[in-house]
């Protein structure tokens, strides 16, 4: 998830529920070692999906430091994924009870756009806590600690943490399946806090989508910061549907 998504959610921010996560008994089979599960784990999400497109529903709330809902959104979107390339198209928004026009939904497209291409002109590292990530390798350690079983698949079990500070790195517990390698859960926190927030915490979600690619399913980021001296707490929910 890029730097520039977090800003905008913080800015929205973002209702949620998270997806239950029952796991059952650990497994007694011996562990293979955790190298081996981190090298195919990171093979198989490092595969990019071309041209697949998503409907994503958007929920955000901002509550203010006694916990008073000041502002909430739903958004209805297409999200387009070609590659490293991410598009996100409104189609519908409902901001605080009133539903953007098509003009206001053009006139914050526009404005994206070109917060987008001012991005990719700055230094500025992508916010994107995917323990998994290939850039991310050399910064971070693994333990494998269990085998268990996590919504009918055989799962392992690792924490991950990083090897600096930096809030482009995570800390917390992965749940990689055990047959397929893909990441089906992380409960993740950033190493080190982006600008202005105090805590955040991040639960993600992955099935494999069309040719065997992995696909996020469900994102919840729910945190606190402080701007101007004013505390709030956000949070946000994204679940991706419908991808083909």
């Amino acid at each position: 998830m890029k730097r520039a998504v977090l800003v905008a959610m913080m800015a929205t921010a973002a209702a949620a529920v998270g997806a239950g996560t029952a796991a059952h008994a650990e497994d007694a089979t011996p562990l293979p070692p955790v190298g081996e599960v981190v090298q195919k784990a990171r093979a198989v999400m490092d595969k990019k999906p071309e041209r697949v497109v998503c409907q994503v529903r958007i929920e955000t709330q901002l509550l203010d430091k006694a916990g008073k809902l000041e502002h909430q959104e739903e958004r209805e979107a297409k999200a387009t994924f070609d590659g490293d390339k991410q598009d996100l198209e409104s189609t519908r928004v409902v901001r605080d009870g009133k539903a953007l026009t098509a003009d206001e939904l053009k006139s914050e497209r526009d404005k994206a756009k070109k917060q987008h291409d001012k991005s990719k002109k700055s230094d500025d590292d992508d916010f994107d806590l995917s323990p998994l990530a290939a850039k991310n390798a050399p910064q971070e350690q693994f333990e494998l600690l269990r085998k268990e079983t996590l919504w009918g698949r055989p799962t392992f079990v690792l924490k991950v943490k990083a090897n600096k500070a930096a809030s482009t790195l995570a800390n917390g517990t992965i749940w990689v399946d055990a047959e397929k390698f893909i990441e089906l859960k992380g409960d993740l926190q950033p190493a080190a806090m982006p600008p202005h927030a105090d805590w955040v915490k991040v639960q993600e979600q992955y099935v494999m989508g069309p040719k065997d690619v992995p696909m996020p399913s469900f994102v919840h980021i729910e945190g606190g910061g402080h701007f101007l001296f004013m505390r709030k707490t956000f949070k946000t929910t994204l679940r991706w549907s419908d991808c083909r």
